[in-house]
């Protein structure tokens, strides 16, 4: 039991750091890039460096799983997908600072999301997972059923976009509202 309390801890750190390395790279990339946007060796460093960081926080949130079994790798496919977290990044940078439209941003941010996605998805063809308990689909019964999982992905995202969405117009309502008289 006590074994187990401490495998939780250090899963809950691994998804922190995930977390954390995932908020500090993309601080550091979109502030290094924002400091001077139309220079090519500031895109050609940010770019693969945000790719990295949307790979950090893939693997190591992956490698803080925790099940009855473990991942063999074709590193090869890792290699990939990190290639792909980088490409994609550095051309949603470009496109996010070398643009003025909001149609413009708004293709930015889907190639964005289109990168973390094809990582992401390309890391996971990377993984395959070895079972070592018997009935290793008992530990997640009740948990949900792997059909159900895109539905609540995409309320998910479409709750972030509403989100994002709102804050957009709150934005423009205040930009509208005149200034204060003190």
């Amino acid at each position: 039991m006590i074994r187990e309390a401490r495998l939780g801890k250090i899963h809950d750190l691994e998804t922190v750091v995930s977390l954390i390395a995932a908020i500090v790279v993309s601080t550091v990339v979109l502030g290094y890039v924002a400091a001077a946007p139309l220079t090519a060796k500031r895109l050609l460093i940010a770019g693969p460096l945000a790719g990295v960081g949307v790979a950090v926080m893939h693997y190591l949130g992956m490698y803080s799983m925790r099940f009855g079994g473990y991942f063999e790798w074709n590193f090869g496919i890792v290699a990939i997908s990190v290639l792909i977290a980088m490409v994609a990044a550095t051309a949603a940078l470009w496109l996010a600072f070398r643009t003025r439209t909001r149609a413009h941003r708004i293709a930015a941010a889907f190639v964005m999301a289109a990168a973390v996605c094809a990582m992401h998805y390309t890391g996971m063809q990377a993984a395959s997972v070895v079972c070592t308990t018997r009935d290793a689909s008992a530990l997640l019964a009740g948990l949900m059923r792997p059909s159900e999982l895109p539905a609540v992905v995409a309320m998910v995202a479409f709750g972030v976009a509403a989100l994002i969405g709102l804050d957009l117009l709150l934005q423009r309502v205040n930009a509208a509202m005149p200034a204060p008289r003190g």
